[in-house]
């Protein structure tokens, strides 16, 4: 198989040795190598991975067709309400119920809220699958 990643063959070797329950050690002593060498490639590989991934939220982000300014002092309660309305003037459904939607957007600006209220403005994007994105 062609590796085309930003992970390096070793980082994939022992991220998958780890998955399969193999430890630093036992995966040193298969390469001819030390256990804090292991270490350093899998963590390595484990920061490639969470790098990636934001990547691909940069991405999703770009290609948001909708994006709505959360101000301070809006109830969160009210939120769900302005996504569906913003994500229906485009067509687009959102595959999620408020109820889901709340407890989504409360997951992830937790920081940035009182009671019900929200403290600092933030952004809520919609994709055209209705992935609701939060920056």
């Amino acid at each position: 198989m062609v590796n085309r990643t930003n992970l390096t063959d070793r980082q994939i070797q022992v991220l998958k040795m780890r998955s399969m329950g193999m430890s630093q050690t036992e995966i040193a002593v298969e390469f001819g190598t030390t256990k804090s060498n292991i270490s350093i490639i899998e963590g390595q590989g484990k920061a490639n991975i969470e790098r990636a991934k934001n990547t691909m939220e940069v991405v999703k982000m770009l290609q948001a067709p909708i994006w709505i300014e959360i101000e301070p002092n809006t109830d969160i309660y009210e939120i769900p309400g302005i996504i569906f309305t913003e994500a229906n003037k485009m067509n687009i459904w959102i595959p999620k119920g408020g109820p889901s939607v709340l407890a989504f957007i409360v997951k992830n600006v937790r920081d940035r809220l009182r009671e019900r209220r929200v403290l600092e403005k933030f952004e809520i994007g919609i994709t055209d699958n209705g992935d609701i994105l939060i920056n």
